[in-house]
């Protein structure tokens, strides 16, 4: 609860530059958002274009002992999506950002306005949680796409730049999602890259 007040103080010191409206969240929509990754500042990119459709983008360290990746609810009827930054990556910023949208798309109604999620802890056995999970690998990278991928495994360094290149999303995404899929976290370390990544965006000091 403390948490969640700190995520609606600051949304609502927020501007937003339209009224929501789900039906603005297309598959074409989810492709522009995920493609602003590309960029240097795509997290900071990804903040105004979310603010654009009426949804705010909260940075809120999740608090001691606790272990949030991030959260979607509704504030009256204005979606938030909120992030921890617990995993401070672009891989892993992508994948909950993405991940808290199919619920605000898929999910948040009147009668369930807050989810909650740590995905470490094996709440994927969630229906909604395996249905976000689905939605968020298929808008980072479609599904016929990967399937190609998959048959080429391992990727060396230089093709997965140019996998990523041609799907036009960051190559971390790439990278995060072969690391998944294989159980393999020693692949593509200098892709993936140190922690903090993206707090520098949000003025978030990611070792507080």
């Amino acid at each position: 609860l403390a948490w969640r007040a700190c995520v609606l103080k600051k949304a609502r010191g927020q501007k937003l530059k339209a009224k929501f409206d789900r039906e603005v969240m297309t598959e074409e929509w989810f492709r522009d958002l995920i493609q602003l990754s590309r960029f240097n500042d795509g997290p900071k990119l990804a903040a105004e274009f979310l603010a654009q459709s009426g949804i705010v983008l909260v940075i809120q360290k999740h608090f001691s002992r606790t272990f949030l990746d991030g959260a979607a609810m509704l504030d009256g009827e204005i979606p938030v999506v909120a992030i921890t930054l617990r995993h401070d990556r672009m891989d892993h910023f992508w994948f909950v950002l993405i991940h808290e949208l199919a619920h605000v798309k898929l999910h948040l109604t009147s009668e369930l306005s807050l989810i909650e999620d740590d995905l470490d802890s094996g709440s994927e056995g969630l229906a909604i949680e395996q249905e976000a999970d689905a939605f968020a690998c298929k808008m980072l990278i479609p599904a016929d796409a990967w399937a190609d991928i998959r048959t080429q495994l391992p990727l060396s360094q230089e093709d997965l730049f140019e996998c990523a290149r041609q799907l036009r999303i960051a190559p971390a995404i790439l990278a995060g999602r072969i690391r998944h899929e294989t159980k393999n976290y020693r692949l593509y370390s200098g892709v993936i890259g140190k922690k903090g990544q993206v707090s520098p965006f949000f003025s978030v000091n990611a070792e507080e």
